[in-house]
């Protein structure tokens, strides 16, 4: 995997391809991250908005292209605000 062999993160929405990239020991967690990850991470960084995160994450929808099923019904402005 690249991201193992230079160090970096894997970004996918493909659930299995999620789970099994967790489980890779120079992998793990904290260094696979989805859609709704990077779009947070874009929020907190004042990058986009947390309703323009919702805009995307629906336009992904609407061109059939799905998040990870964790997300499923969560998505709402709220969901993408930095916690405290």
């Amino acid at each position: 995997m690249l991201a193992e062999k230079h160090d970096g993160m894997l970004a996918t929405d493909d659930n299995a391809a999620y789970q099994f990239a967790t489980r890779r020991p120079a992998l793990g967690p904290s260094r696979v991250i989805d859609t709704v990850e990077i779009l947070r991470s874009a929020v907190e960084q004042a990058i986009i908005t947390a309703q323009d995160a919702v805009d995307i994450a629906d336009d992904m929808a609407a061109a059939d292209r799905w998040l990870r099923p964790v997300h499923d019904g969560q998505i709402r402005v709220d969901y993408f605000e930095p916690g405290p």
